[in-house]
């Protein structure tokens, strides 16, 4: 019994970002999928189809009323780095009986707690976005459902989108756990795959020099002896511009003043100050600024070598994106860049941001506040999975490994110079590899 017989009956559901790496365009991304069958492939982007939708990239606000009235079967979800092999794919599908509660993928889950995931014990699977997954139509109706009822219960945070959504489908065991599949491979030289994530940057062809890029590091005096030196030992050398603002002025540093008393949390007007002082500055003498917290760890080659995918003089934030507070219509809430992964400014978001940005409080939250007052802007907060707010610790293997590493948060949970050489300092393609992935394509 097969319970598909075309692709025509899968909804693809691209989770794109507002503005895509260099050489990455939804018209090229479709072609893929149209070239493997004879049939209509029915495809959506969530940075277009669903740009009106606050939070379109943690799936579930698109649900209730954007994808309802779509006749299928299966939807499938991927990143825009995500290659399906359409004719295995529809082989598998056949197996399963959509009116059935059906939720594969790649299958992560945690070895501890961890903060990203709220602290909790549960061991509960959750999927690799970068290699697909998909839900039956029963499976649908019902997240459509759970949506509604529990939006008053729903997470005001928003930040591994992947884990919620498997969260709210597992319903506290009395809903649909995710179900493994090998075959939604997460690395490109994986063999016999259904999907794999296939992470290319040969396209990308700007130039990005240490005289573009400026680090902007948020310290303290009571910072500068332990926290620091660290920095000095890993990312930090004399080959790229970093500026260490700190309430003191420290020549030995050396740092810069910002005339902001310190505080525990938040740092909004600290922030502010330090956006102010760039804006002051600039005349153009740099693209990029990079603002960072004092216990966040750079691989710096594999950083410059992102920002050659983008257009510095675009208004962009780049780096781990989180949300608050969305609802079930995707009329609420808004993104925000999590700052303690380092965040990059282009030059013209820093100019905007100099006059644009209130702090209710010295101490309010600054990567909150910069989202606040950016989501009543059409300015882009742009995600890649390359920076992490958390130490290497809290994050699953296969998510680590899909891509190049930039960025690790709070590094004295663990050993941060032991966590650089592992995870930052080595190189992540040599060129015989990039010319290998530049190639695979179905």
């Amino acid at each position: 019994l097969s319970f598909i017989e075309e692709p025509c009956e899968i909804v693809f559901v691209y989770v794109t970002e507002p503005i895509e790496k260099q050489g990455v365009s939804a018209d090229l991304l479709k072609e893929k999928l149209i070239r493997q069958t004879n049939f209509t492939v029915h495809v959506y982007f969530t940075h277009s189809d669903f740009s009106a939708t606050t939070g379109a990239w943690a799936i579930w606000p698109i649900l209730h009323n954007k994808l309802h009235a779509v006749q299928y079967k299966w939807l499938f979800f991927m990143e825009s780095q995500t290659v399906v092999d359409l004719m295995r794919l529809t082989q598998l599908l056949a197996k399963f009986d959509p009116a059935k509660q059906f939720f594969i993928g790649h299958a992560l889950i945690d070895h501890s707690m961890t903060v990203i995931h709220h602290f909790s014990s549960e061991k509960l699977k959750y999927p690799e976005l970068g290699a697909g997954f998909v839900i039956s139509k029963a499976t649908f109706n019902f997240a459509v459902e759970l949506v509604k009822s529990n939006e008053s219960n729903a997470q005001m945070f928003i930040i591994d989108a992947m884990y919620e959504l498997a969260l709210l489908l597992y319903n506290n065991s009395f809903g649909v756990e995710l179900t493994d599949e090998p075959m939604f491979c997460t690395l490109a030289e994986q063999s016999n795959c259904i999907t794999r994530y296939v992470y290319d940057d040969s396209k990308c062809t700007g130039n990005v020099s240490s005289d573009d890029v400026v680090f902007a590091v948020k310290t303290w005096s009571g910072n500068h002896q332990t926290r620091i030196p660290i920095l000095k030992q890993t990312w930090v050398s004399n080959d790229i511009q970093v500026i260490f603002f700190s309430d003191v002025e420290d020549r030995n540093i050396p740092t810069v003043k910002v005339n902001v008393e310190n505080t525990k949390e938040g740092h909004c007007e600290k922030t502010l100050n330090i956006l102010q002082y760039f804006n002051e500055i600039n005349n153009r003498k740099y693209k990029w600024i990079v603002l960072a917290d004092d216990d966040t760890l750079f691989n710096v080659a594999a950083l410059f070598r992102l920002l050659r995918c983008y257009n510095s003089e675009s208004q962009m934030i780049l780096g781990q994106r989180y949300g608050f507070h969305f609802n079930a219509d995707g009329t609420r809430g808004f993104d925000y860049p999590t700052l303690g992964a380092g965040a990059v400014f282009s030059s013209p978001v820093v100019s905007t941001l100099a006059f644009l940005l209130q702090c209710t409080a010295k101490d309010a939250p600054d990567d909150m506040s910069i989202g606040f007052y950016l989501s009543n802007t059409d300015i882009p907060i742009v995600h890649s999975s390359s920076f992490h707010q958390a130490p290497s610790s809290s994050y699953a293997h296969d998510y680590l490994h899909k891509m190049p590493m930039i960025s690790f948060h709070s590094f004295f949970n663990g050993n941060p110079l032991e966590n650089f050489e592992r995870y930052l300092k080595k190189k992540h393609l040599k060129n015989d590899e990039e010319e290998h992935l530049a190639k695979i394509e179905l």
